[in-house]
């Protein structure tokens, strides 16, 4: 069983997901969470590219910023000191994954918060590098 609260059960609007549904597309919603999951993430992902992220100059702007901290988090700890553990990098992806507006959004690897817009993937190992809203700390 998944989340969906469709009904609908012959089929029309769905309102959650904004398209229109088949049968036996509401009985997937309904018991297949893979693809409610997909329906999920494109209605989230719809919202997010409708608000405005950073702009293309600010995400170079934090792009150098964060290269620079990690330059120097590497001369001070060395290459393997300026990373986080395993459990801490899962742990900082969990908070994003649990962020909501204002704050931002995550969505795949992507963080939309206006003063970031970072690759979580990078940015959640680096020892030096922070959640702009301060949610790692």
């Amino acid at each position: 069983m998944t989340r969906c609260e469709c009904t609908i059960p012959d089929g029309g609007w769905c309102e959650r997901h904004k398209m229109r549904k088949t049968a036996g597309l509401v009985h997937v919603c309904q018991t297949n969470a893979d693809y409610f999951d997909v329906w999920e993430n494109f209605h989230r992902q719809e919202a997010i590219q409708s608000r405005p992220g950073p702009s293309v100059i600010q995400m170079a702007w934090n792009f150098t910023e964060a290269i620079a901290q990690f330059a120097a988090d590497v001369r001070t700890h060395g290459l393997h000191g300026a990373f986080v553990d395993r459990d801490e990098y899962r742990r900082r992806l969990e908070i994003c994954d649990q962020c909501i507006p204002p704050s931002g959004y995550r969505l795949g690897n992507r963080c939309s918060h206006q003063a970031c817009g970072c690759f979580l993937v990078a940015k959640a190992r680096g020892r030096a590098w922070r959640c702009p809203v301060g949610k790692w700390d």
